[in-house]
């Protein structure tokens, strides 16, 4: 279904924007252009299906030619406000296909990719800006039926009409078998990984045009070349440079020279957890100040949170309060949701938030199940919920790091207590294990602080056991030396902004605490 017509679409004021990732032109837009005609529409065709709870409406998140298109985004949030339907806004393109302005071969040669979580079990309505071939759509389709969704119906803000049906007819696919063969249905089955049953009506028929197999390998092949060419052009007017002999890799907010692991942080998008004080509000401030847009997550402290954020604006960048506790997996997707809402794009994450118990390691009825339980919901768990809500929206943009802040406690087993020296250690092999998993897009690290002078220790150890503490470390480590909050925050930037193919590492910040004999200097005698 298409709701608006494509001139009067693509001359609104508000279309550039909007297709370049500004999620109020995307809202303005969508608001002036879909009217109570439209919204009864879709209303009416979802009813059509008999379906008795309202579908979860998908939107085509993916980066486009001009930047993130912010325009599907703003066509669901509206379609489920009117609707009262549920939004998932976790499905995203991984890959950048430069469909706008490519012709039907080029579509068909660069096909959407998809990643994300997908609602098991219930019906989905898909949601893009544009409907040109359908493959994008068809693409989404399946990725949701082979994740156990399903999908009711696809709407598009504008689009050709003649390429709204994703299901050719039984007489294409017989035109289409009988001029082209089983054998070439077998290799395009081998290079696009479905059948021509999968294809749209609108690419059955580009392919049921062409005289045979052959030329559309070698008009598929020509659409490659072409596609990498016209990017390459792009990027070279826009340096000032001639097209000939010279090249350069696209850069933008999140891209830092082509190199892995790394992001630019002018302009990115990065989420903090925790940020309301100490290590986490270091960090937020820190990269507010290289020109990041941060997301300050806080789960208690609002007002803290707030001064964090101001203090972000006053050094040049921009930033969004967030409350959630990552504990919750809804909080952690709630993060994404509202960092994508807002600003189109995540390039980073810092897992800095945590807490403990202050207890003695030989007082084992200190402790109770309950005690771990909390200590690895948030120092465990909660670095997992959020990697998994914003990694697909990394892989879309080609890039991301994460940096989670674990501590010396998971490699030197002494801490504030057992359930937190074991938390720690869990972060540390979670942090391995996801760089392995993660790659090659995105770099996963960790940075693991010795002593950090501050509030939070201050209140765990009570004055005095700080205080001695402190004294001790300062007089008996290789650097003299305990952290302040922004010495980790130093780290923590420098592995996202300039750490060139560094992943699955974990930094240790103590002063060489760690080369001590025995057991580090502790106040308890």
């Amino acid at each position: 279904m298409l709701l608006a017509d494509e001139r009067a679409t693509k001359r609104h004021p508000a279309y550039p924007a909007a297709k370049a990732g500004d999620a109020e032109a995307a809202a303005r837009l969508v608001e002036e252009l879909v009217g109570e005609a439209g919204i009864a529409a879709v209303r009416a065709a979802i009813d059509a299906t008999g379906m008795g709870s309202p579908p979860v409406l998908a939107s085509a998140h993916a980066y486009e030619r001009e930047g993130f298109n912010a325009i599907p985004a703003a066509l669901a949030r509206r379609l489920s406000e009117r609707l009262g339907a549920p939004y998932n806004a976790n499905i995203v393109q991984t890959n950048v296909v430069g469909h706008t302005g490519a012709s039907g071969y080029g579509r068909l040669a660069r096909q959407a990719v998809f990643g994300g979580d997908v609602a098991v079990g219930q019906e989905h309505v898909m949601v893009d800006d544009f409907i040109g071939q359908g493959g994008t759509l068809a693409n989404m389709r399946g990725w949701i039926a082979t994740r156990g969704g399903a999908v009711a119906a696809a709407v598009g803000l504008t689009g050709k009409p003649y390429s709204a049906k994703l299901q050719p007819s039984k007489e294409q696919l017989d035109e289409l078998r009988g001029k082209h063969g089983s054998e070439f249905e077998q290799w395009w089955r081998e290079v696009f990984g479905h059948a021509f049953d999968c294809l749209t009506q609108s690419e059955a028929r580009y392919l049921a045009r062409s005289p045979d197999a052959d030329a559309i390998r070698s008009r598929l092949a020509a659409a490659v070349r072409e596609g990498g060419l016209r990017r390459r052009r792009r990027v070279l007017r826009a340096q000032g440079r001639r097209a000939e002999g010279l090249s350069a890799p696209v850069r933008r907010p999140g891209a830092n020279d082509g190199r892995r692991g790394m992001i630019e942080l002018k302009g990115a998008v990065v989420v903090v957890t925790g940020a309301s004080r100490g290590v986490g509000a270091a960090s937020a401030r820190m990269l507010a100040g290289r020109g990041a847009r941060v997301v300050v997550n806080f789960s208690k402290s609002r007002d803290r949170a707030e001064e964090v954020a101001a203090a972000c604006r006053e050094s040049g960048g921009e930033a969004l309060v967030v409350q959630g506790d990552v504990a919750d997996d809804s909080a952690c997707r709630r993060l994404a949701r509202e960092a994508m809402a807002r600003w189109g794009r995540i390039d980073g994450l810092v897992n800095n938030a945590g807490t403990t118990v202050f207890r003695a390691h030989d007082d084992l009825e200190g402790l109770d199940a309950a005690d771990f339980q909390r200590i690895y919901a948030v120092n465990t768990i909660g670095p997992f919920q959020t990697v998994r809500a914003c990694a697909p929206h990394m892989k879309a943009g080609g890039r991301g790091a994460v940096v989670n802040v674990s501590s010396v406690a998971g490699s030197y087993g002494m801490g504030s207590s057992l359930a937190y020296v074991a938390s720690k250690a869990a972060l540390n092999m979670l942090t391995v294990a996801l760089a392995r998993a993660l790659g090659p897009e995105i770099a996963v690290n960790a940075v693991n602080p010795g002593f950090i002078a501050g509030d939070w220790l201050r209140e765990g150890m009570g004055e005095d056991a700080y205080a001695r503490t402190k004294a001790a470390l300062e007089r008996t480590t290789p650097l003299r030396a305990v952290n302040e909050p922004e010495d980790i925050a130093r780290n923590i930037v420098r592995l996202l902004e300039d750490a060139p193919n560094v992943t699955g590492q974990l930094l240790h910040i103590d002063a060489g605490m760690g080369l001590l004999r025995g057991a580090p200097p502790t106040a308890r005698r």
